[in-house]
């Protein structure tokens, strides 16, 4: 893979990251602008807000917020699952509104469900299902065409050698399963209430969608803790602890500051509302935090590469410089040639490529531990 195709793979990655943060703030400012519109009324949740002159401002963070979640890829399989999974639930919390809240009588007194709600649910949530049937039958069949015309062009293409799992790989990809099988069943759940019970579904897939959707979220939170604490962890290191890191700090915070509204704020009609912001705010400082370790990294797969390339070099005692620049160094031990200094050229200043990781040109001591230098990275 070429320089120029890894930077615009990791361009795409930032974008990605970076426009979650943007879609998510739309649902707390649009709100906050009606909120305090005309007389100042807070409904009981953000998804109330579809009744109101927020609703396209609703719709379309979410929608985007989806489709980022989706086309991210985790950094391990139990996290895209999850992404997907949440992703998923996305589009059918934006496509399938709530009840109308009359916490604000006087203000949206006159505010009701539209006459063609059911029609518009049938319409879009049908349409939802078709197209990711379709979206899913493209991501898998476009590798098989592709074979295919290689192998008509008279191209034979390897396949990959075979990579032995290590048991922590198989724990997760278990976990992964697990949860996929899981993700599915809700989704087959509300496909099946969609088919067969169609005004059973409208008032509940809402509810359904977002309380998976946050719970999916959370479990990316959690789940990227355990992650960090393996990708950390060097071979000869005793068992990762997968609650000492900042992430396990953002998941359980979040989770004790949920805890700690449903106990103070139960029955209370802005409790849904502040559990929204709470998991709002809690999803912001969890992908900052992990935008900014992997911003020169697609993946942390990519980034633990490169911890072992540099603990590698820093092994043999090798000064660290970057990728691609070998130095030749003249020997003056006794039955070994040194090899003659090249010739001075006159010097030509060539602009450098751009490189999608950073280079790095310092030398790494070998009492830094596998977490000190991805920590570093």
């Amino acid at each position: 893979m070429s320089e120029a195709h890894e930077g615009n793979v990791l361009t795409t990655y930032r974008s990605l990251r970076v426009a979650m943060i943007p879609l998510l703030l739309i649902l707390v400012v649009a709100t906050a602008f009606e909120t305090m519109r005309g007389q100042v009324c807070v409904l009981g949740s953000i998804s109330a807000y579809f009744h109101t002159p927020v609703r396209g401002a609703f719709v379309f963070a979410l929608a985007g917020l989806g489709a980022c979640l989706i086309a991210y890829k985790g950094n391990d399989p139990i996290e895209d699952v999850l992404l997907n999974f949440a992703g998923f639930m996305a589009f059918l919390v934006a496509l399938v509104p709530t009840t109308v809240d009359t916490t604000c009588a006087a203000k949206y007194g006159n505010v009701v469900a539209d006459a063609n709600t059911a029609d518009a649910v049938r319409n879009n949530v049908l349409t939802l299902f078709f197209v990711s049937v379709v979206a899913f039958g493209l991501y898998r069949l476009m590798p098989k065409l592709v074979a295919a015309t290689k192998k008509r062009r008279g191209l034979a293409v390897a396949p990959p050698d075979p990579v032995t799992p290590s048991e922590d790989a198989k724990s997760v990809s278990r976990l992964a399963r697990v949860l996929a099988v899981v993700a599915l069943a809700i989704v087959l759940v509300e496909l099946a209430l969609f088919g067969f019970l169609p005004s059973t579904f409208k008032d509940v897939a809402h509810g359904i969608s977002a309380i998976t959707m946050v719970l999916g979220v959370l479990g990316v939170m959690v789940a990227n803790a355990r992650g960090f604490a393996r990708a950390t962890r060097g071979t000869g290191d005793p068992p990762a602890k997968p609650w000492i890191n900042r992430y396990a700090v953002a998941a359980a915070a979040t989770l004790a500051l949920i805890g700690l509204a449903i106990l103070l704020m139960y029955s209370r009609p802005h409790l849904i509302l502040v559990i929204e912001l709470i998991v709002i705010v809690g999803f912001v400082v969890f992908w900052l935090m992990q935008t900014r370790e992997l911003w020169d990294y697609p993946t942390r797969e990519q980034k633990s590469q490169k911890v072992d390339q540099v603990l590698e070099k820093a092994g043999r005692g090798q000064e660290l410089e970057p990728e691609g620049v070998e130095e030749l160094v003249p020997t003056s031990q006794p039955g070994l040639v040194a090899e003659p200094a090249p010739t001075p050229q006159p010097e030509v200043v060539v602009e450098p490529a751009p490189t999608p990781q950073p280079e790095v040109a310092a030398s790494v001591e070998k009492s830094m531990s596998r977490g000190d230098v991805f920590k570093a990275l």
